[in-house]
Formats: C-alpha cells, structure tokens, sequence
C-alpha cells in the first residue's frame, strides 16, 4: 500500500477520515471529519498556470466530507459492525452510541463553517486553500471546487447528509 504518516500527525479532530493509498503525509493535525486525504490531481498538463494558480506539491488534496459523498454505505454499516462484534458487557458503552453522536455532529458543523469562511486577502475566492486560509486544514490543500460541493463532498455534501 505505500502510505507513509510521519509523526506527528493529529487525526482526533478527524474521526472517519480516510487516507488513500500511495500517500505521503506530513506531520499535521486535521480537522476534518469524514474526509479524505489524497494524492494531488495532476490537472496542470498542456495547461500554462500562474504560481498562485497551483498548490506547492509537496501537499496532499484534502476532500472534505467525501465519505458521505462517495461512501455513505459505510457509516451504517460500520455501525452496526460494532455493536454485532460487541460481546463484552463490562464494555457495552462502548458501542451504545451512535456514529452521528452530538460532538461528533458539532465537529462536521464547525469543519463546514470553517470551509464556508476562508480568511482570503484581496479576492474573493482562489483556487485552491490551505491552513493559511482555512484552519485545520493541516499539511494539505483543499481546492475551490470540492470545498463548495463539486462532484467530490465539501458543503453540499455536509449540508445535506447530516
């Protein structure tokens, strides 16, 4: 699978989160729930792009909210996984709460506030953020497109499964 985490890399703020194989990540701390850390898209063949206009490559492509976009399945059937498996009754707490428990739900609200709000000097959107403009992003860069909602998660997605 050659994924490689260095530490120290922070993923409590991030429950349900994915990284993809083949992935290189830098030590961080990501505050995104239900995302997906991946390698960069390479966009940029035959295209002639401004320094501003790409992300340095040394990021990964965070894809805020993709689990409920792309695999929703997951969640309730992960669910449910553990209650089955869960023999122990000194440990039943456990799993006698839910994936969509209130902090958990509070966490997803604040991650899209957050992409909602992008501290951006001078215009009004860009092509792509990182944890200058977007807090919690961690070693990684979020892109217009998917933070809005395009075919991959970001708001659109947070807003109409939770």
């Amino acid at each position: 699978m050659t994924t490689c985490i260095k530490f120290p890399f922070n993923l409590i703020n991030s429950p349900y989160s994915l990284v993809a194989a083949g992935v290189s990540v830098p030590p961080s701390n990501v505050k995104f729930p239900f995302s997906l850390i991946a390698e960069q898209l390479d966009s940029r063949r035959g295209k002639v792009y401004k320094s501003t206009e790409i992300p340095p490559t040394h990021l990964n492509q965070l894809h805020p909210g993709w689990i409920f976009e792309q695999t929703l399945h997951t969640i309730g059937r992960n669910e449910n996984k553990f209650v089955e498996r869960q023999l122990s009754k000194e440990d039943k707490w456990w799993t006698d709460y839910g994936m969509f428990r209130g902090e958990l739900v509070e966490r997803v609200w604040e991650a899209r506030e957050r992409l909602r709000n992008p501290r951006v000097q001078g215009a009004a959107t860009q092509p792509f953020y990182t944890k200058k403009e977007i807090k919690g992003l961690g070693a990684n860069y979020c892109t217009e497109k998917v933070s809005e909602g395009g075919e991959e998660g970001g708001i659109a997605a947070v807003s109409t499964r939770v």
